[in-house]
């Protein structure tokens, strides 16, 4: 039951996710910070990894909603035989 309710509300992937991007951006940082990129590239990469972050978010919460539907229906099918 918790890991359906966890599922219905995207937190199964949103839990990976977050860990995914704080590693990305800890990664530009760190790259910032020893000089490999300067501070106009760090920049744009963070602003690119923003736009990716809420997209994929949006889709893992539609994915999840779909997902969450469909197993919801298959336990009202298995019920009914």
């Amino acid at each position: 039951m918790s890991y359906s309710v966890n599922r219905k509300f995207g937190y199964t992937r949103a839990w990976s996710r977050n860990r995914l991007y704080a590693e990305r951006i800890l990664l530009i940082v760190a790259r910032h910070k020893s000089g490999v990129v300067f501070r106009d590239k760090a920049m744009e990469e963070l602003l690119k990894l923003i736009e990716q972050y809420e997209i994929q978010t949006h889709q893992d919460i539609v994915n999840d909603y779909i997902r969450y539907g469909d197993s919801a229906l298959s336990s009202l099918k298995g019920l009914r035989k």
